[in-house]
């Protein structure tokens, strides 16, 4: 993959995690094109959520070849998702421009912001109680209330 494609998809991750809808052939059409391998639809797919999947995505595109990025391109637009490419994906002036401004547009305070401390309270956790696993011989520490440990 070209290294601007590369920046792109690190500058444009948080819009693409909350954008991308990868439940809806995505992988398949990716695992089709090649750009991906079963292994690595595996590893995207072991994880629960879509965001979480979408981030694995996004970390093993690279990885698909040269032609990636235009793969994943075609892909988002054959899954019905041509405004992801068009709003955050396309080449351009637009793109640079926008990176730029939003450089700019960052706002770091010089001095920290002074944080006021709300009265402690006490918590009372539960004693630990030691589990022995019959099959192994070791003891494990739970957290919970006290039970008998049987022999």
């Amino acid at each position: 993959m070209d290294p601007a494609d590369k920046d792109l998809l690190i500058l444009r991750r948080p819009e693409l995690v909350e954008d991308i809808d990868i439940i809806n052939g995505l992988l398949t059409y990716l695992l089709s094109r090649k750009v991906l391998n079963k292994r690595m639809v595996q590893s995207i797919t072991y994880n629960n959520s879509p965001d979480r999947q979408v981030e694995e995505l996004l970390d093993l595109l690279p990885k698909g070849g040269p032609n990636a990025f235009q793969l994943f391109c075609d892909a988002l637009i054959a899954t019905d998702q041509a405004d992801v490419v068009t709003k955050h994906l396309q080449k351009g002036d637009d793109i640079q421009t926008s990176s730029a401004t939003a450089v700019a547009e960052t706002n770091i305070p010089s001095s920290p912001t002074p944080v006021s401390v709300a009265e402690t309270t006490e918590v009372s956790l539960p004693t630990p109680v030691p589990l022995r696993n019959s099959h192994v011989g070791h003891s494990l520490i739970c957290m919970g209330p006290p039970r008998p440990v049987s022999s």
